[in-house]
This record gives C-alpha cells, structure tokens and sequence, in this order.
C-alpha cells in the first residue's frame, strides 16, 4: 500500500470510474456511480478524521467504524446496482 487502506481503496476506485468512463459504460450507470462516489467520499472524510483526531483515540475509533460502514453500504449499493443496470443494456 502507497498510502493508508481507505486512501488506496478511493484512488482505485476513482481509478475504476475513469476506465468506465473511457469505455463508454458510464451512461448507462449514472445512479449507480453517484452511491460508489459518495462511498468513496466517505473513505476519504474517514482518512481525514483519524488525522484530526489522532490525540483522542476513542473518538476516533468509534466514528471511525461509522464511517467506514457507512462507505461499505454505499459503494455495495452502486456496486449491485451497476451490475444490474449493465447486464439489462441491449446491445
């Protein structure tokens, strides 16, 4: 890992969407990709928080689960839906 776990787990992400975008199938999972990208905003506010609160660990901890649950059920939705949404594309 080049940085910490949630910061590497974002930029591949964000990696992903732009591959997408480049092969034309991001029209047809807008919805999808607003769920993955506010999950992924939610990896990035974690990463943040642990570096703000890094002087009072039990505060971090606590909302540090928070925020990475909150993250994992965003990115699982688009994921599902993406999925969905692309195998009902005719072609």
């Amino acid at each position: 890992m080049v940085f910490t776990p949630g910061i590497d787990i974002g930029i591949g992400l964000l990696l992903a969407i732009v591959f997408l975008k480049y092969s034309g199938y991001t029209i047809y999972i807008k919805r999808a990709l607003a769920f993955v990208i506010a999950g992924i905003m939610f990896l990035f506010v974690n990463e943040a928080w642990i570096l703000w609160t890094e002087g009072y660990p039990v505060i971090a901890a606590t909302l540090t689960y928070v925020w990475q649950i909150v993250a994992f059920i965003l990115i699982f939705i688009g994921a599902i839906w993406a999925v969905v949404d692309l195998v009902r594309v005719k072609k």
